[in-house]
């Protein structure tokens, strides 16, 4: 791979940013806080050096962004020209120093505006003339790249690059290739039933959720010939193997991934309670629940979606007692810490899928969760009573 280093202003990248392109392994385009954004700016005022920017130049003129896709938004947001920022387009410009208190009074008069209005102000006030000028003539390092013979270099340049930073584990599973990864971030995670979850919509939720689930379906179909339940351990690093396992899909897969997708248009009609159903733990769960039921969820749906919601307001209503939790439902608390600690480890995934099977089952036969009837004879209360009021209180 070819590389020169040249010198780009701010004037140049707001002229040149229409004819940058951000690939699919780059990371959201609103990433960073609105704090971030700011100290960047002041950064650039104060003329630091800022991080480089990497750029591959196409033979038709137009470029690919490789890394500094942060650096750029936040540029033209303050510039007011980032339609892709709906958040902090335009946003104001502040003094920060978290060192020491800064001397130079004058800047701070322009603290609090935003580019346009310092830009207005500029025809009467050399301060801010002064302040636009050196902004826009801001030099920032543009390493040039070109002639790579491997085009999926770029994604393991971006890992490579930012192996030091903040870059959250579905970011990195993006920044993959293959056939699977593809399913992952551009079918299976936008199904209609991880959009109605209560799920961020951020930094790749949904979609890592898709690969967690694609990992157990895989391991369950694996172990199902033999008449055993196979879990998968799904670690960032597990997925990316799995990614590259399977960067061509065999028969068998795609069948496995059709498999996903019936179950997720089922699921997605049932009547279950999407505001509570949420934790990519809990929703990996309540999909292997679904698998391991098999031809029987079909007949079972309605009381599979009860037993679910009730579930679900079940543990939240213990959680909200703190240690003063009903002894009845201890199970539950146990369940609970399996889903927050170590929650991708076999043994945790293991323990919520049978334990579910169980409560379902038991939930079949006796319509009611498994320490209602403890909870009737100490409290003297109808449990599932006792959780309407408290879905009604305080979901």
């Amino acid at each position: 791979m070819e590389r020169k280093i040249v010198r780009w202003s701010i004037r140049t990248i707001r002229d040149k940013f229409t004819e940058i392109n951000f690939p699919e392994y780059q990371r959201e385009p609103n990433i960073w806080s609105l704090d971030a954004k700011q100290r960047l700016i002041d950064s650039i005022r104060r003329e630091f050096d800022i991080s480089s920017i990497y750029i591959f130049e196409n033979e038709n003129g137009t470029f690919e962004c490789v890394d500094g896709r942060q650096r750029l938004n936040t540029i033209m947001s303050f510039l007011g020209e980032n339609s892709l920022d709906h958040r902090h387009n335009s946003f104001v410009f502040r003094v920060l120093n978290e060192l020491y208190e800064d001397s130079y009074k004058r800047v701070s008069a322009l603290e609090g505006k935003r580019y346009q209005e310092i830009r207005d102000l500029a025809d009467n006030c050399d301060f801010a003339k002064t302040f636009i000028d050196n902004f826009l003539e801001y030099n920032v390092s543009v390493v040039m790249l070109s002639e790579s013979e491997e085009g999926n270099e770029f994604n393991l340049q971006f890992t490579r690059l930012n192996l030091g930073t903040i870059i959250n584990s579905g970011e990195r599973l993006n920044a993959m290739v293959g056939e699977l990864r593809n399913v992952c971030f551009d079918d299976i995670g936008s199904h209609d039933f991880l959009q109605k979850v209560n799920m961020s919509n951020r930094r790749f939720a949904r979609e890592q959720t898709a690969a967690q689930i694609i990992a157990q379906t895989f391991a369950l179909e694996g172990g199902e010939s033999s008449g055993d339940w196979v879990y998968a351990r799904t670690r960032n690093l597990d997925i990316q193997k799995l990614f590259k396992e399977h960067n061509v899909l065999s028969d068998a897969d795609k069948k496995a991934v059709d498999r996903v997708r019936g179950l997720f248009d089922l699921l997605s009609s049932m009547d279950l309670d999407f505001q509570i159903l949420r934790g990519r733990a809990m929703i990996v769960s309540v999909f292997v629940l679904a698998y391991q039921l098999g031809e029987k969820l079909c007949n079972t749906s309605r009381l599979f979606a009860e037993f679910v919601n009730d579930l679900l307001v079940c543990l939240h209503w213990q959680l909200a007692k703190g240690h003063d939790f009903d002894r009845c439902y201890q199970h539950f608390i146990d369940f609970q810490r399996h889903l927050t600690q170590a929650s991708v480890e076999k043994s945790a995934v293991e323990a919520r899928a049978h334990a579910l099977l169980s409560w379902f089952q038991f939930w079949l036969n006796k319509q009611a969760l498994l320490g209602d009837t403890e909870y009737l004879d100490v409290e003297d209360e109808n449990p599932s009573e006792s959780r309407k009021l408290f879905r009604t209180e305080n979901m």
